[in-house]
């Protein structure tokens, strides 16, 4: 009768535990870029989202700008308007 060495089987566990060690480290690194990508992901759309909102802010501002600019423009046409009627009459009452 052959005799069987037990060591090969030993081997054996010991490669099948070193590949298991392997395969438990790599599915951790895969959850951590996983779980990496999701929070950048995540941090990509709060960006999105404030820029977004800045952008409405900014389109805004600058509508209430432009009607801000002409009514400053309007007032000063009337001003200019009236102060001119004004110096009218005044050199009319200070030639009589």
């Amino acid at each position: 009768m052959a005799t069987f060495d037990s060591s090969i089987l030993e081997n054996l566990e010991e490669k099948f535990t070193n590949t298991k060690i392997i395969i438990d480290n790599i599915n951790e690194n895969i959850e951590k870029y996983n779980n990496e990508l999701k929070q950048n992901e995540n941090e990509r759309q709060n960006l999105e989202s404030k820029r977004l909102s800045i952008e409405m802010e900014l389109g805004t501002l600058k509508e209430e700008k432009l009607k801000q600019d002409k009514l400053y423009e309007t007032a000063i046409d009337e001003y200019n308007k009236v102060k001119e009627q004004i110096e009218k009459l005044l050199i009319l009452f200070n030639n009589t």
